[in-house]
């Protein structure tokens, strides 16, 4: 019995779930909201570009571009802290929570 729960197990463990096929409209999208979160960042536009990381969270969370997309806002929160904004990082983190 035993055997089988592992054999099971193992059979389970190996699933891993592909991303989601983005039709060709939401692809473009998707690179162009990630383009302007870009220069938003460069520009030090920062809550601007947390608005575009977080749609893309909305919309594409499943999308490899969606860690991108976190560990961005991540990253802003932490500037936030630095630069004695906390209030700006924690929302971020709740919204990310």
């Amino acid at each position: 019995m035993s055997d089988e729960i592992h054999a099971a197990n193992a059979n389970t463990a190996s699933v891993v779930e592909a991303p989601p096929q983005l039709s060709q409209a939401d692809s473009k999208a998707l690179e162009r909201v990630m383009g302007m979160a870009e220069r938003y960042l460069a520009d030090n536009l920062l809550r601007q570009a947390a608005e575009m990381y977080f749609e893309v969270l909305d919309r594409y969370n499943s999308v490899p571009e969606s860690d991108r997309a976190r560990q961005q806002l991540l990253e802003i929160a932490e500037h936030y802290e630095d630069i004695a904004a906390p209030h700006q990082a924690r929302g971020i983190y709740e919204r990310l929570l």
